[in-house]
């Protein structure tokens, strides 16, 4: 009977109708009785279902309507051409941090930084 000593123990208690006395004097404090209690669930488990049927819905919905969209379109490789045409780094700094396993910064190689 320790399942009725938490949380649950309330709602257990109004659906079996079991009347636990310290169960029951949660009840007499909310002033409600097993029939509310149910109520109550019926109603919770409604609105979940009812939620959780949109929410599906609409999730099919989406894929059909959305699906065979192709937003998304990722970069290609970056060529050392491409690098070298942004005019941040020099040549032989490329190089370097290509050809390196320990890079050791002593000043900032970022033309434009400050």
């Amino acid at each position: 009977m320790d399942l009725l000593y938490n949380s649950n123990g309330f709602f257990i208690d109004a659906i079996l109708s079991l009347n636990n006395e310290y169960i029951s004097l949660f009840k007499i404090v909310f002033k409600t009785n097993n029939m509310e209690i149910k109520d109550f669930l019926k109603l919770s488990t409604l609105i979940f279902i009812a939620i959780y049927i949109i929410l599906v819905v609409w999730s099919f919905y989406n894929k059909r309507r959305y699906g065979k969209l192709e937003r998304r379109k990722y970069p290609g490789i970056t060529t050392k051409e491409d690098m070298l045409n942004l005019n941040i780094l020099d040549e032989e700094i490329y190089e370097a941090l290509q050809n390196n396993r320990v890079l050791v910064y002593e000043k900032k190689s970022n033309k434009n930084c400050r």
